[in-house]
């Protein structure tokens, strides 16, 4: 009998990756490519990605992928997407691109004229505050500064509809992109005409609302010629990465949690209804289940801190990783753990933090706290501030869980954690005796494009459902990380120090 293959488009802020699945998930092949964006010809704030670039790079991964695989493109039964977050392109009646912006965009900071009793108004209607990715905020900018693009504009889609659309010539939307970038009623999941309204916009620039896991489609003749894919192939929506990411971890019951701990860190609890939190700190969003809701905090900059630290201070590492074969973070991860729990009093406070919508900004002036008595012993290592780093992530990622739990009323029972940091074995010690809770993590890291994949099975009916699809491409890795009892109290002590140092220097602004 042919076996069936699912195919998933991962359109991230750095790259896109094409991944290939059979239906059980014992074969997986993906491919990468890295693209950048470019400075608004018309705006210094303003950022644009090049459609026609990005979608040559999208076709040369799957390309890539069928080359790899050896497979017939008539045994890829479906294919989905997911995408960064905040990304939308704007078409015109014919189909073209007339702008296309990642979430970096932040031409609209301009629109300002927003009170803020119309922004919780709008927050509690759509679970989201705005911000400069949100559409009709972009729609206001180009009113303002490029009316011509502005009267041309037909519909706006998210970056992953716009690759369903670029697959298939099909244009439909999804909610978990869907209710970043566009005004949804959140308890409907149905686009909200009355938030539309207040920005003076027509109902008609909204793609037709979907469920993630719907076929909208099969691949076009067009694009069959550019990617090898056969036109019998089906196109499913997907949805946000991040959703997709906890799809990927398995997180699709009710107080399921995921950390996605990648260069930011958004932690997501999933709910059986809406919460939206009365002090406006967290997001409020729709998850690629059907029926299911996301309550969103943020770590914030997790892993670009790490890196930064790494291309700044790091330069014996990189030798000693080129020498014993190792990646230099994991020449890191080894430095750290000579370092004693504590750091020797050192507390980071750079780039990471607590998720609170309401402010004017989510980041707070970063530091590093040193106690005098720390230079009387020696001056401290670079073995103890890199633990002072990966100790402060995971207090960001307590603080964000008990955000959490605060706001939804439910106990978080283990923390699931995907992204480039779960490889991190030090940062999943600590977080588990600092949580004082199971951590657990999945085999294959590349959460998102699962979540993708399972998608696509669910819309060729595959798979019955996301459950199924979760039981048959989610495995999760053999040794699940327990607490470290000897060490929870001297974590708890250490962390209500930080927490209480974070709240000190972090003035509202």
């Amino acid at each position: 009998m042919q076996e069936s293959y699912l195919m998933g488009i991962d359109a991230g802020t750095g790259a896109v990756r094409c991944a290939l699945t059979d239906s059980k998930g014992e074969h997986f092949i993906s491919s990468y490519k890295e693209w950048n964006y470019q400075p608004s010809k018309i705006h210094s704030t303003g950022i644009d990605f090049d459609p026609k670039f990005f979608w040559q790079l999208t076709c040369e991964t799957i390309r890539d992928v069928l080359k790899k695989s050896k497979i017939s493109p008539e045994e890829i039964i479906a294919i989905s997407s997911t995408s960064q977050r905040g990304a939308m392109v704007f078409l015109d009646k014919e189909g073209g691109e007339l702008y296309a912006g990642p979430n970096v965009d932040s031409r609209a900071l301009t629109e300002d004229w927003i009170d803020f009793e119309l922004k919780k108004e709008i927050y509690f209607t759509s679970g989201q505050w705005l911000s400069t990715i949100f559409a009709p905020c972009r729609m206001a900018w180009f009113k303002k500064n490029d009316k011509e693009i502005f009267k041309k504009v037909d519909k706006i889609i998210s970056m992953s509809d716009w690759v369903l659309y670029k697959l298939s010539g099909e244009i439909a939307s999804e909610p978990s992109n869907g209710c970043v970038i566009l005004p949804i009623n959140l308890e409907k999941i149905s686009w909200s005409k009355d938030i539309l309204d207040k920005f003076n916009l027509s109902t008609d620039i909204l793609p037709e609302l979907l469920p993630s896991g719907t076929v909208i489609g099969k691949i076009s003749e067009k694009t069959s010629q550019e990617t090898g894919l056969s036109k019998k192939t089906l196109v499913v929506t997907g949805g946000a990465d991040t959703q997709c990411a906890l799809l990927g971890t398995g997180a699709i019951e009710n107080k399921d949690t995921t950390a996605v701990a990648g260069t930011w860190c958004p932690i997501q609890m999933v709910l059986d209804k809406v919460v939206i939190d009365k002090k406006l700190r967290a997001m409020s969003e729709c998850h690629v289940i059907p029926n299911k809701w996301i309550l969103e905090s943020s770590a914030l900059m997790f892993g670009l801190v790490y890196r930064w630290f790494k291309e700044t201070f790091c330069f014996e590492e990189e030798i000693i990783a080129r020498d014993k074969q190792k990646t230099v973070y994991k020449v890191m991860d080894e430095r750290a753990k000579k370092a004693p729990i504590g750091a020797e009093g050192l507390f980071s406070f750079i780039g990471v933090g607590i998720m609170d919508m309401s402010r004017k900004s989510l980041l707070t002036e970063g530091s590093c706290i040193i106690p005098p008595t720390t230079f009387i012993s020696g001056i401290p290592s670079k073995n103890d501030f890199l633990r002072a780093i990966i100790e402060s992530m995971a207090y960001a990622i307590r603080a964000n869980c008990e955000e959490l739990e605060e706001i939804s009323g439910v106990s978080i029972k283990e923390l699931r954690i995907c992204g480039g940091n779960a490889n991190n074995k030090l940062l999943l010690n600590i977080l588990a005796t600092l949580l004082n809770k199971p951590v657990l993590t999945v085999k294959n890291k590349e959460a998102t494009s699962v979540g993708s994949l399972i998608c696509a099975g669910v819309g060729s009916n595959i798979y019955s459902n996301f459950k199924e699809g979760v039981q048959q491409l989610v495995k999760y890795e053999d040794n699940i990380i327990e607490p470290q009892k000897t060490d929870i109290e001297q974590y708890n002590a250490l962390y209500s120090r930080w927490r209480d140092l974070y709240d000190k220097n972090s003035m509202p602004s």
